[in-house]
């Protein structure tokens, strides 16, 4: 995809300043989640180098908040009178990205979850909170059916997380670490 570039320098210099990571909402969110007891990765460079702005990588679960100008949210979203054609481009390269965007971690297998700015952030979290803890217990259903939950090109490769589900080992010593609030001497990697 191509994206449009401006005609007018100082328009550029403008859009180049506008904040791509770290802006408040997202702020806010990672601060909620944080308090949930919640622990991401943000900026995740998940799939194709299309980063996440929040990440919950063993979940397989990205979340983007979007800017509802930058967007094109149906409910906020608007377009400038001036150079009306450019716009148009620019605005629609960004929803096309986003389609494409999904779309390559849903073939990965992730979950994708898209904010418009608008939402409040406690409605933010608690979908994000529903959405793990629902992926969460059917992983839980799935082991306890003896179902394999590693990739396919991993299944041959011994793995920590592979010795715990073929009940090998304990996760309490696995690469000869303690889990935390497990007692004992460390043992030497196996």
């Amino acid at each position: 995809m191509k994206t449009p570039r401006p005609r007018d320098r100082a328009l550029a210099e403008r859009m180049s300043r506008q904040r791509a990571k770290d802006t408040k909402l997202e702020l806010d969110v990672r601060k909620g989640l944080h308090a949930m007891g919640l622990r991401f990765r943000i900026h995740f460079p998940g799939v194709d180098c299309r980063y996440a702005d929040i990440a919950f990588p063993r979940a397989r679960l990205a979340i983007f908040i979007d800017g509802c100008f930058w967007h094109v949210c149906p409910e906020h979203g608007s377009k400038p009178k001036h150079n009306r054609e450019w716009w148009d481009a620019k605005l629609s390269t960004n929803v096309d990205r986003d389609r494409d965007t999904n779309s390559r971690y849903e073939a990965c297998g992730w979950t994708v979850l898209r904010f418009w700015e608008h939402v409040e952030t406690a409605r933010i979290c608690a979908e994000i909170s529903r959405v793990l803890k629902s992926s969460r217990s059917s992983t839980t259903q799935a082991q306890r059916r003896g179902v394999a939950l590693l990739p396919a090109a991993d299944a041959e490769r011994p793995t920590a997380q592979a010795a715990v589900f073929a009940g090998l080992t304990s996760s309490a010593t696995i690469r000869g670490r303690r889990a935390p609030g497990v007692r004992g001497s460390r043992q030497p990697p196996a």
